[in-house]
């Protein structure tokens, strides 16, 4: 079951094709033909500028963005193969929109991976399409009572606090990874001419946060805020909040359509597993014939692989397998597992072994950015599974720990002494973080100087590392309790018998723990492992150093 497919294979958008004339010479679905504008036609033909149009529909389709982009803005990655048989004359247009909510496979199968019914399914498409709960009910044919309890149900299964909130998250999926959402937002605020403050209130509630937040957030009192929100309706035609958030989020589309140098080859397609009674979340690079090779994450991070990371295995022959954890992410947890009452780490292995059965992988190397312990326990559950490791910084059990400076050491030490505090912790961290928070916490921990610092200047690394631990912000936290008790509890780990085709990396400037001490920890564990100290490196390696890490892989691999 897939539930967030990154291809331009399936069909995702809908599109036309006007030539300079303003005729239309192509067109992939009625859709395009009536909701074309001669005006906007005209526009991009005479200013050679990208256009959005705000289209309103009261059939199947819904009210929908159209986008015109003159062809020499376009990639050649996004251009379908239809279009670009038709050789289009030099000035021609490309019009497109995606495909009505009722026809995204990855939409569909997210209702389905979350256990949706079929109710609960129409009621939530037609939120989506008509952007407002009365009309949804009125579309669906169900009393308002009965489409809220629908969505409160959805709300809860999902982990999500707003049906705003879950709007969002449900279309941004296929664009996850590929599009800057600087850009694409600052490309929004463009076409409708907002204000830098309305732009950040726009992002804020696509990220579906609460009205005080946003306020916080742009330094701005109530009735400012609801002025600016009025402002923002009456720039963009919006008839609500949904339907708002569904335009914004739609100007995604634009930043695919128009990235000159957009690579798919990182990109990912998310998908859900049934195992019994619990459903497992994991993500899926490249090609089918790769080589596999499993990405663990981290415990406060869910699968998100770093796309350079990502684009340098898929480039040299690696299909990236990254299952998220239990309780992390979209994965469920395992139920009745108590904090400090089991084995989390067990867990994961047991999901592990169950998701290369089902994908008939016999053989698999692994990529931990920290996740040590799940990895030792996937190779006692099944140590014929695993080939090559990589152990990127991996974590000391916290009583085997030495360092403890600074805000995250004296976290460190808080939970080590009393796990009781890792609850409190990770609900506080829920309760109040917010991407831009998180962006903040995650540069004052990383300071202004050094390899972590420098690889979260980069954009792309810090929306990545954002993406991967904002499940954690919006209460999927049993997953990080679950661990972080048991890495606060946990004895020293046994030796264990491994090949020498296992690696321990560690970054010398590790600001999270003592490399010395790390090394000693592991090679006690893993007596057999080899070490690699990148002098340079900090804690950040994958996202700093990628090219080392893809390099540890590849030397005995390819030499196997």
């Amino acid at each position: 079951m897939c539930f967030g497919v990154v291809s331009m294979s399936d069909r995702l958008f809908n599109y036309g094709v006007v030539d300079p004339l303003g005729v239309l010479i192509y067109s992939s679905h009625t859709v395009i033909d009536r909701s074309i504008s001669a005006d906007f036609i005209q526009a991009a033909i005479l200013s050679r500028r990208v256009g959005l149009d705000a289209v309103q529909r009261a059939d199947d389709y819904g009210d929908h963005s159209l986008v015109y982009v003159p062809f020499e803005l376009l990639s050649d990655a996004v251009v379908p193969d239809e279009v670009r048989a038709l050789a289009p004359p030099p000035g021609s247009v490309l019009v497109a929109c995606l495909v009505p909510v009722h026809q995204r496979k990855d939409i569909l199968s997210a209702f389905a991976a979350f256990g949706l019914t079929g109710l609960e399914i129409r009621v939530m498409i037609a939120l989506i399409q008509t952007g407002a709960l009365p009309l949804a009910a009125t579309r669906v044919g169900v009393t308002y009572n009965t489409a809220r309890s629908c969505v409160a149900s959805v709300l809860g299964r999902t982990g999500h606090a707003s049906y705003a909130s879950l709007i969002s998250f449900l279309l941004i999926l296929p664009f996850q990874g590929i599009v800057d959402d600087i850009a694409a937002a600052e490309l929004f605020s463009s076409v409708y001419h907002l204000s830098n403050r309305q732009s950040r209130i726009v992002e804020g509630l696509i990220a579906g946060h609460e009205r005080q937040q946003i306020m916080e957030s742009v330094k701005c009192s109530y009735p400012l805020l609801k002025k600016e929100i009025s402002n923002i309706f009456d720039l963009t035609c919006a008839s609500s909040q949904s339907a708002l958030i569904k335009l914004a989020i739609e100007s995604r589309l634009i930043a695919v359509l128009i990235t000159a140098n957009l690579d798919l080859s990182g990109a990912a397609e998310l998908h859900a597993l049934q195992v019994g009674s619990r459903t497992l979340s994991y993500r899926d690079h490249g090609s089918r014939s790769g080589v596999p090779v499993l990405f663990i994450h981290s415990s406060i991070t869910t699968g998100v692989v770093p796309r350079r990371l990502a684009t340098l295995l898929v480039a040299s022959g690696f299909r990236i397998l990254s299952l998220d954890r239990p309780g992390f992410g979209m994965t469920d947890p395992v139920p009745d597992a108590l904090p400090g009452h089991h084995d989390p780490f067990s867990n994961a292995a047991q999901d592990v072994v169950s998701l290369c059965k089902h994908l008939g992988i016999g053989k698999i190397h692994v990529i931990a950015r920290g996740g040590a312990q799940a990895v030792t326990e996937i190779h006692k559950a099944a140590p014929e599974l695993l080939d090559r490791v990589v152990l990127v910084n991996p974590d000391p059990n916290l009583r085997f720990d030495s360092k403890s400076v600074g805000p995250v050491g004296a976290i460190k030490t808080a939970f080590s002494r009393n796990p009781a505090a890792v609850k409190f912790f990770a609900g506080a961290y829920a309760a109040f973080s917010n991407p831009e928070r998180v962006r903040r916490g995650v540069t004052l921990t990383m300071g202004t100087t050094g390899p972590d610092a420098e690889a979260m200047s980069d954009p792309t690394n810090m929306d990545d590392y954002v993406n991967a631990v904002m499940s954690l912000a919006r209460g999927r936290v049993s997953g990080y309790i679950n661990e972080q008790v048991a890495m606060a509890t946990m004895e020293r780990h046994p030796a264990q018998e491994v090949t020498d085709r296992w690696v321990i990396m560690v970054g010398d400037l590790d600001f999270l723990h003592d490399p010395e001490n790390t090394i000693a920890y592991w090679s006690g564990a893993l007596p057999k492992a080899s070490v690699t100290r990148i002098p340079l490196g900090g804690r950040m390696l994958t996202f700093s150093h990628p090219q080392l890490v893809v390099d540890a892989l590849m030397t005995q691999t390819v030499a196997a």
